[in-house]
């Protein structure tokens, strides 16, 4: 949701699309980190990652997927590995569509969201 983040950036679109464009040069690692604790079933360290990567993604308005991974944040700190495996599909949806969002944006402009 780019209005609502732009809101937090008082509608300077420069600096959105600067965070933006720091979210996307740091995703690729961010998504190996998490999945590494995932297939690792390490859900002491995976709960660390997701509670990393939560305020990123509100930052750039990626409400959803921000959602998701609290979820995957507290069932992982609850050693909910069945709740994790359900959740985690649906996160990692959320996440490609924010990434292709960033691109969309950052090919056209805010103008063309």
């Amino acid at each position: 949701d780019v209005g609502r983040a732009l809101i937090n950036f008082g509608g300077e679109h420069s600096l959105y699309l600067e965070i933006c464009s720091d979210f996307e040069a740091q995703a690729e690692e961010r998504m190996a980190r998490l999945k590494e604790s995932l297939l690792a079933g390490d859900l002491e360290a995976l709960a660390g990652k997701a509670h990393a990567a939560k305020a990123p993604l509100g930052t750039v308005g990626a409400f959803r997927a921000m959602e998701l991974i609290d979820r995957v944040y507290v069932l992982a700190k609850q050693g909910d590995s069945q709740g994790v495996a359900e959740v985690w599909p649906g996160f990692v949806a959320e996440w490609e569509d924010v990434l292709c969002g960033l691109a969309r944006m950052r090919s056209k402009g805010l103008d063309g969201l």
